[in-house]
């Protein structure tokens, strides 16, 4: 099989996977610009209204990106917890700031740590749900930790939509950023991030 070939088969295992039961926290990664958050705040809030999650951690950050300019990746974690305090979200956990995806791995998970989760959600676009998986199987073998994380992605994505890709570098169709996805997971496996 090829390395394309176990990239799929791995997406269509995420993508059929949400918690059956109550799960401790869920970790919502930043994205690279607010129109890139479309139903993914409402996904939160669904999952916390219906009492699968318990808390909401989000990256604690002033929307840096790795320029540590505030707001330059993101629109902060001030924003966020108004967008999420107004959907009926009152408990919310801050990471770390973080300034990438590999360091949000490692700050939610330090959250995880620290508040003794043993199962979290990650709520993430289908199309970077795989990478950032890998990221978090990367850290918790690394760590050793036990959790067990489940994926959630909305159930309708507007492919068209113009998008920011990762640290706000090209604004195009959310569709042309899987092939960006793509050769990042292979770029970071061989690096050993993922």
């Amino acid at each position: 099989m090829s390395k394309e070939s176990d990239l799929y088969r791995a997406s269509l295992f995420l993508l059929s996977d949400r918690p059956a039961k109550s799960v401790d926290g869920l970790f919502f990664l930043s994205r690279a610009k607010e129109d890139d958050t479309d139903d993914l705040f409402n996904l939160t809030a669904g999952l916390y209204r219906s009492g699968i999650v318990k808390t909401v951690a989000i990256n604690g950050s002033n929307g840096e990106s790795m320029d540590r300019i505030p707001g330059s990746g993101w629109a902060g974690k001030d924003v966020w917890e108004e967008r999420l305090r107004g959907l009926g979200i009152v408990d919310i956990e801050f990471t770390e700031p973080a300034f990438n995806t590999r360091e949000e791995n490692i700050v939610f998970l330090d959250v995880a740590e620290k508040n003794n989760w043993k199962s979290a959600v990650v709520v993430s676009h289908p199309h970077q749900i795989l990478r950032i998986m890998l990221g978090f199987v990367s850290e918790i073998n690394k760590r050793k930790f036990l959790i067990s994380l489940h994926p959630a992605c909305p159930t309708e994505t507007d492919w068209n939509l113009n998008v920011y890709g990762s640290q706000q570098k090209e604004l195009k169709p959310r569709l042309e950023h899987i092939q960006d996805e793509i050769d990042r997971i292979l770029k970071y496996q061989e690096s050993g991030d993922l």
